[in-house]
């Protein structure tokens, strides 16, 4: 009976001497929604103009060219003279660091299927086979990323003749024989095709429903979609990480009605600090 009650003793000193030393421990959950946000050139004009003349100058026709699918794309030389501290506009400042690579684009949906939309979760980069291919020493990459940033003419009804008067014939390595057309004009998307830009938000709240964050995940130049003359919708022609691009944002700067200089990057943050959730 004695060793009994001395176990039971012991069991209950133990308990005590652990119960002391148990603190609570809280979970901290947080939540997350996304929304997004259009910045458009009716109500966000500062982001859009003035349209800047360094897509006026002949940068995109004047030999030698980088080519394109087969197409002239680009003098170099010629583009990095007209676009040097161009600062007129937001796709006038971002469209440099994209031919120099040095901001990553991603594709706006699952390559494997356009009815799957990114919405600018950023899983599909385009990226050259090589770590350091760039668009301009990279065909492969530049191919690809042509689609991204203009797009090409209409293919000629008449291919190209030759020296003889005859119709141009090339034979491809499976032997099948084709017409060579002359190549397609390219067009760049300027910074009057640009009517919107598309801003992932990502909202986080703690386990009450207070919001806690807003973070900018990122955000996608939108142009109209054109057919036969008529606009036929929208179109992201792709996604950039906020975060790379801040630092460019914060560079770039416009004048607002009382003449002071605001940078984009702060125009933006005002713009998503004003978004209102609704439930």
């Amino acid at each position: 009976m004695k060793k009994t009650l001395f176990s039971i003793s012991c069991l209950l000193v133990l308990f005590g001497f652990s119960s002391i030393n148990i603190k609570k421990v809280y979970v901290s959950r947080s939540f997350e929604k996304t929304v997004f946000l259009d910045i458009d050139i009716k109500n966000d004009s500062t982001l859009f103009l003035p349209y800047s003349k360094a897509w006026l100058e002949p940068w995109n026709f004047d030999d030698p060219l980088l080519r394109c699918n087969g197409s002239g794309v680009m003098n170099v030389e010629n583009y990095l003279s007209a676009f040097n501290g161009r600062n007129d506009n937001l796709w006038t400042i971002l469209h440099p660091k994209i031919i120099n690579s040095t901001l990553t684009l991603y594709r706006p949906y699952d390559p494997r299927s356009i009815r799957l939309k990114d919405d600018g979760e950023l899983r599909y980069p385009i990226k050259g086979i090589e770590q350091n291919d760039k668009f301009l020493n990279s065909q492969e990459l530049r191919d690809e990323l042509g689609y991204y940033l203009g797009n090409f003419g209409p293919l000629s009804d008449y291919p190209l003749v030759t020296v003889y008067g005859e119709d141009s014939i090339r034979t491809l390595p499976d032997g099948v024989q084709q017409y060579v057309y002359p190549a397609r004009d390219y067009n760049w998307f300027t910074d009057k095709e640009i009517v919107k830009y598309k801003v992932r938000i990502n909202i986080l709240f703690n386990q009450n429903g207070e919001e806690k964050k807003r973070v900018i995940k990122a955000i996608a130049p939108v142009i109209f979609k054109i057919e036969e003359g008529q606009i036929k919708g929208e179109r992201e022609l792709f996604w950039l990480d906020y975060n790379e691009i801040k630092h460019f944002l914060k560079e770039g700067y416009f004048f607002d009605k009382q003449g002071k200089p605001v940078n984009y990057l702060k125009y933006i943050d005002e713009k998503v600090k004003a978004v209102i959730l609704i439930n």
